[in-house]
């Protein structure tokens, strides 16, 4: 199974109170270069280039992210380390990553414009 996230979509309700605008910026513009880089890489194999930049943005997404989000963002980025190295990954992902993409997408959607 590879790596997915649906691109976040117009029309998602509002999840809580925005942080700071700084805060709120910064995880924004990092959400924004995740989505792009698994868009553009979506046959990304485990340990490659793309996932490990995926890692390194997730770093810093989660870092920035509202409280609304952060346990979602952290279930992303855990994925995403194990699938940084080919050997600790086993093929499959979490049940609850599915359901964290999409809260996380849903917050971006409302939020970040």
């Amino acid at each position: 199974t590879r790596p997915t996230l649906d691109s976040p979509t117009l029309g998602s309700p509002t999840l809580g109170s925005p942080p700071s605008s700084s805060s709120l910026a910064l995880f924004c513009g990092g959400f924004k270069s995740l989505v792009s880089v698994i868009t553009t890489n979506p046959d990304a194999k485990p340990g490659s280039g793309p996932v490990k930049s995926m890692v390194s943005i997730l770093d810093n997404v989660e870092r920035f992210a509202p409280a609304e989000v952060k346990s979602d963002v952290g279930i992303m980025a855990t994925y995403f380390r194990t699938l940084s190295d080919p050997n600790a990954f086993d093929g499959t992902p979490p049940a609850e990553l599915t359901a964290a993409q999409k809260r996380a997408a849903d917050y971006y959607t409302a939020n970040c414009r």
